[in-house]
């Protein structure tokens, strides 16, 4: 996920934090504790989401989108399966806060790029990167 993470805000801002700058971000005493674990445990896949269940009986109800049928991740759960029921409330509030805490910030809300949203708006606050 780091990789992905690292060619997503490459492509989407044109700039290229290191690793070890995207480990740091997420890591910011600015940022809550709860917030800073959910961030590791995204890119590490910690959640018990698709893959995980391959190796229990009757792991195809809890490995696929039981709505779109894919393999379930957290880049699926959040931004990729819009059939879900709620994501379209998830995602409009998520876009009101956005707006709501950085309404200057050069970058935009885009649901469809999470964790790139999630690290530069890490990398943000805590000033690593300046608008």
């Amino acid at each position: 996920n780091l990789e992905w993470i690292w060619c997503s805000v490459e492509s989407f801002c044109d700039i290229s934090p290191t690793n070890e700058a995207i480990w740091k971000s997420i890591h910011a005493t600015t940022i809550q504790r709860l917030i800073r674990n959910f961030y590791w445990k995204c890119i590490h896949d910690i959640f018990h989401v698709g893959n995980f269940w391959n190796h229990i009986e009757m792991s195809q109800i809890l490995e696929t989108c039981p709505v779109c049928k894919f393999t379930e991740s957290m880049k699926h759960v959040a931004p990729e399966c819009y059939n879900t029921p709620g994501q379209e409330l998830i995602w409009s509030l998520a876009e009101q806060l956005w707006l709501k805490k950085l309404p200057d910030s050069y970058t935009s809300f885009r649901k469809s790029r999470l964790f790139t949203t999630l690290v530069l708006v890490s990398l943000q606050l805590i000033g690593r990167i300046s608008d």
